[in-house]
């Protein structure tokens, strides 16, 4: 008997867990980051507000594990291009759609990122960051096989260049220096720059 409260009591949770980050999801890509309160969301889900901080314990904290959704990208997934620039485009697609389409949401995931305290969702964004990063060096490594490295050339360098790029280009969106429907855009010429600096002509 108490297996079977057990089992329905967690299966409550996970019904309020998910209707609380679907909440979350749905409000922020509607009205932004900003324009979007705790009790906003608490009220879409149908939760009181003290129960959405059970299972996140700032708005902050919402943010983070919904873009932590967002950006992931199917596992397994590799590219069908055969340019080298095509190629890292198509691992980026995620990010640069969030860009897109969410700006102020991935400006302030940014920033919980490079200054949040430590916790799950920062956690799990910087480990998925790595694992970004990682990808990138592995497909430039690929690149390298067939195409002419330069000597000398550090491709985990290479990568966090590149990735660093990305970034500076979600600050200059905030700063309105970048419209992000051009974020794309600046994304590929950071890519060019980057290979071009890595293989030989």
């Amino acid at each position: 008997m108490s297996t079977l409260v057990m089992s329905r009591r967690e299966r409550n949770k996970a019904d309020k867990a998910a209707r609380i980050f679907a909440a979350a999801r749905e409000l922020f890509m509607r009205h932004g980051y900003e324009a979007v309160t705790t009790q906003q969301i608490a009220d879409h889900a149908d939760v009181a507000v003290g129960t959405v901080f059970r299972y996140a314990s700032t708005k902050a904290d919402l943010l983070a594990r919904v873009m932590n959704a967002e950006l992931a990208r199917p596992q397994h997934e590799t590219s069908t291009a055969d340019a080298p620039v095509e190629a890292v485009m198509d691992l980026l697609e995620p990010l640069i759609e969030v860009a897109r389409t969410q700006p102020d949401n991935l400006l302030h995931y940014q920033q919980i990122v490079l200054f949040d305290r430590a916790g799950a969702p920062r956690d799990a964004a910087l480990s998925a960051i790595d694992e970004l990063e990682r990808e990138i060096e592995t497909l430039l490594g690929r690149i390298t096989v067939t195409e002419s490295p330069r000597p000398g050339v550090d491709l985990t360098e290479a990568a966090r260049t590149l990735f660093s790029g990305l970034h500076m280009a979600v600050i200059r969106i905030a700063l309105g220096r970048l419209d992000p429907d051009d974020f794309g855009d600046v994304v590929r010429q950071h890519v060019d720059i980057v290979l071009h600096g890595l293989l030989t002509d």
